[in-house]
């Protein structure tokens, strides 16, 4: 059941892309969605794999590579394979329509709608308390879905946070915000890069769900393989706000440039202390839970604003080109 699942939502989303398409006036809307979603398929579950072999390469070895265990595979590989894979059928095909990067841009919100209902398919694992739950519930008002899920153990029955429906619902927002943009601004999808920010706050929003796992499969000792990884994806995108702008103005590296991505590494700085102060109080005097979760949410916030920033400047440069 959540494999057939996971196949419903690339088969839903690819419907979406396919409608998406004949409003981009695409030549052979149905072929092409078919096969995006097909190359989508096999290169995200390919990337999630490998992502998650080379983190725990020290520990395990190459043994998870055959594994089908839904916990050895990352989420972030499988995000960036699902929307790599789409970018390089594009690529290869130039009848689709005006370029792969408008497509790509097109592609976007279908993307972030496979991610949330792939997310949402976890529930059936998360009853088994496997995957996307958070700690037990105390308070009695959230023992309703999707807000907190139950499952029978050994000593009784567990009702836990369902985290991923959180995971979800940010997935979900992040695709009617693209949605909403792309139909106010109608050609916004030529000009764009809406692939990219829906990609950079998708990771940054990862970032605070991943702290509420109960069960992560992707450690590092304590260090969370996923949210290094987000942070990662997020640097490459203030680096690379960076370095389009200079060529698009066709001038030499100069500092400005770089002060969003700089700031931007030090939010994440912020957040990995904040992260550490959660999980070892002792050896930051003991700083309450809550603060250190407001203090990463205002490392988040600070990152959100470097990348508003660099795409503004990023426009402006385009514009002036």
């Amino acid at each position: 059941m959540p494999y057939i699942a996971f196949i419903s939502a690339f088969i839903l989303s690819g419907l979406m892309f396919r409608f998406r398409l004949r409003g981009g006036r695409s030549e052979r809307p149905w072929l092409t969605a078919v096969f995006v979603q097909l190359c989508a398929l096999v290169i995200g579950v390919l990337m999630s794999k490998t992502v998650y072999v080379i983190c725990q390469v020290f520990h395990f070895g190459f043994s998870p590579l055959f594994n089908p265990d839904i916990n050895q595979f990352s989420f972030v590989g499988f995000a960036a394979g699902t929307l790599l894979g789409t970018r390089l059928f594009l690529n290869l095909v130039e009848h689709t329509s005006h370029g792969s990067v408008p497509v790509t841009n097109l592609y976007a919100p279908c993307w972030a709608m496979l991610l949330a209902l792939v997310r949402a398919a976890e529930y059936f694992f998360a009853k088994d308390g496997l995957t996307g739950i958070g700690e037990d519930v105390e308070n009695k008002a959230h023992f309703f879905f999707p807000v907190s899920v139950s499952f029978p153990t050994s000593y009784g029955e567990v009702t836990v946070y369902a985290v991923f429906m959180l995971e979800c619902f940010c997935a979900l927002l992040v695709c009617a915000v693209v949605l909403s943009c792309q139909k106010i601004w109608k050609n916004s999808y030529r000009e764009s890069f809406t692939a990219e920010r829906a990609a950079f706050y998708l990771a940054l929003l990862q970032i605070f769900c991943q702290r509420l796992l109960k069960v992560d499969g992707n450690m590092w000792e304590f260090v969370p393989a996923e949210q290094v990884l987000c942070g990662v994806v997020i640097m490459f995108f203030l680096i690379r706000y960076a370095w389009m702008t200079r060529r698009l103005l066709k001038v030499d590296f100069a500092w400005k440039q770089a002060v969003p991505a700089i700031i931007g590494f030090a939010g994440i700085v912020i957040i990995g202390l904040a992260e550490f102060a959660m999980d070892k109080p002792y050896m930051f005097w003991d700083v309450p839970q809550n603060v250190c979760l407001y203090i990463l949410i205002g490392g988040m916030a600070l990152i959100a604003l470097m990348e508003v920033i660099s795409a503004i400047r990023r426009k402006a440069a385009l514009a002036r080109a």
